[in-house]
């Protein structure tokens, strides 16, 4: 704790004398070393060919000084001692231009370190890696890691347009020994799904590139907020499509999104790479603190990005009022019936519902054969997923708003339309209830008060687990299904039919499936 207070303090008195600096003229400051004129960086000469050598060296002399160009030499008479049996010294020399060039030690700018890889390649005879200079970028990075042992981790620290990206290598997931890998940030929806898509993307590569890796590599994606059930991680798979990830089990992949440092902006030139730098060797972060890493386990590289698991989600928000609901946000109602002098319409509020609910009103008084009002919300289809597997969340927000009604069920159902859970308002002498597959429950609704409503759907298991505002219900957990046919999560829907349901405000409709996870 000692050491890192030293450490810190002596960085941001650091900070503070640049700081000082920054408000002097000019000439006051020492002089930062300038980029000098790139050097033709094409490949002459073949492998371990003392023309090639002599290119290196002079490229080695345009890159660096000081230190910093001693240590690159001596790293390089290394490889030109073994050559061409020196692949591994190879991927550490660029390891250690990475390093360089992140302190701000080199002198010219990141196209001409990639272009220096290639030299160095083609002298121990391996293919040029030509990795493209946005790699160093500020919202990206480039590393080396091993087959097996040392540094495992990559990461993309937040930048300017992104909130960061990371990897983590399991040994021996890449045959054929070290590869340099590299993270970058490129255009949001970059997936083609049906799914919705959250947050940025970001593109993974390997170089030389790596088919398929075995184990597989936890890829993370780190996100604004908390993470939510029905998020996950989906990539880009060889033929276009999107394959969505399993979520890494442990805590390997939050510890892959730091907390941003702060807004402190250093600038991209030799003083403001070196003092960033500085500052983050130094500085604490708390992971998993500011934003959500979400990871997936993937076999092969290419671009990642967050997707949503919702496949029906309907708050009103979008419809009119005083009309029937037309077009929720995800899935589709497919049944609307209101038989006079029931109605079914969007309202600006209703009862504690104050965010545009839909009310369901049957209207038929003290009736046995009321009026039928039906509204179901189809769910939508996605190939990404097996829907007939996992763990799925219906969720709705409802109240009821007469004080005896007879009943008023809610039914979640199967696409071809097998029943697996409902729940139901009900009044008997005065007395009111909730009932469970028509099961008394110990929790009761109060009149003009809503509640919050999540049925979990276990597909593997054939049960459902009830929660009411955010509690589970003691003794209506892995219930079985109402019919054990049901193979998937299709339709949620009021089914007022038959008796008196009273009139009931529904809004926030959500069916999502919870990511999987390994």
């Amino acid at each position: 704790m000692h050491c890192f207070t030293r450490q810190l303090m002596s960085a941001l008195a650091l900070v503070t004398v640049v700081a000082a600096c920054s408000d002097q003229s000019t000439s006051s400051l020492p002089s930062a070393p300038s980029a000098r004129t790139q050097p033709n960086f094409a490949v002459t000469g073949g492998a371990c060919s003392s023309q090639l050598a002599t290119q290196i060296s002079k490229e080695q002399k345009a890159l660096f000084s000081g230190a910093a160009l001693s240590e690159a030499q001596d790293r390089f008479r290394v490889i030109k001692s073994g050559c061409p049996a020196t692949t591994e010294q190879t991927f550490s020399y660029v390891q250690f231009t990475i390093d360089q060039f992140h302190l701000g030690n080199a002198l010219q700018p990141a196209s001409a370190i990639v272009a220096h890889w290639n030299s160095v390649f083609a002298y121990v005879g391996l293919a040029a890696p030509n990795v493209p200079a946005s790699a160093l970028g500020p919202d990206a990075n480039a590393g080396v890691i091993a087959q097996a042992g040392g540094t495992r981790d990559l990461t993309v620290a937040p930048g300017p347009n992104g909130l960061g990206a990371g990897l983590h290598m399991p040994d021996n997931a890449a045959p054929g020994g070290s590869h340099i890998y590299t993270i970058e940030l490129i255009s949001a929806n970059c997936l083609t799904t049906s799914l919705g898509q959250t947050g940025a993307c970001y593109s993974f590569n390997s170089y030389p590139h790596v088919t398929t890796f075995n184990p597989m590599f936890t890829a993370v994606v780190c996100q604004a907020g908390h993470l939510e059930q029905h998020l996950a991680l989906g990539h880009t798979l060889g033929n276009g499509s999107t394959e969505v990830l399993p979520r890494p089990a442990g805590p390997q992949f939050p510890l892959l999104c730091p907390e941003p440092v702060g807004a402190t902006n250093f600038g991209n030139g030799f003083v403001g790479r070196a003092l960033a730098a500085l500052v983050n060797a130094v500085t604490p972060r708390s992971a998993y603190a500011a934003h959500g890493g979400l990871g997936g386990l993937a076999a092969s590289m290419s671009p990642f990005g967050g997707v949503e698991l919702t496949f029906f989600r309907a708050t009103f928000s979008a419809d009119a009022l005083n009309q029937p609901p037309v077009t929720p946000e995800k899935g589709s109602w497919t049944t609307i019936v209101a038989d006079p002098p029931g109605s079914i319409k969007v309202q600006q509020s209703f009862a504690d519902l104050t965010d545009k609910p839909v009310v369901l009103n049957q209207s038929g008084g003290n009736c046995t054969q009321c009026g039928g009002l039906t509204l179901v919300g189809t769910a939508t289809t996605a190939t990404e997923v097996n829907a007939q597997s996992g763990v799925y969340v219906v969720r709705w927000n409802s109240v009821e708003d007469k004080p005896s009604p007879k009943q008023a069920p809610f039914v979640i159902r199967s696409v071809a339309g097998a029943e697996i859970a409902r729940i139901s308002y009900r009044s008997v002498s005065s007395q009111d209830f909730l009932d469970y597959n028509n099961v008394m429950l110990p929790v009761s609704w109060v009149q003009h008060v809503s509640q919050f409503f999540e049925i979990v759907v276990n597909l593997d298991t054939k049960t459902t687990s009830l929660r009411i505002d955010g509690t589970p219900v003691a003794g209506f957990q892995n219930v079985p299904f109402v019919n054990a046919a049901a193979l998937d999560v299709g339709k949620i829907g009021a089914e007022f039919s038959g008796i008196d349901a009273g009139i009931i405000g529904w809004d926030n409709v959500s069916i999502t499936k919870v990511a999987p996870s390994l």
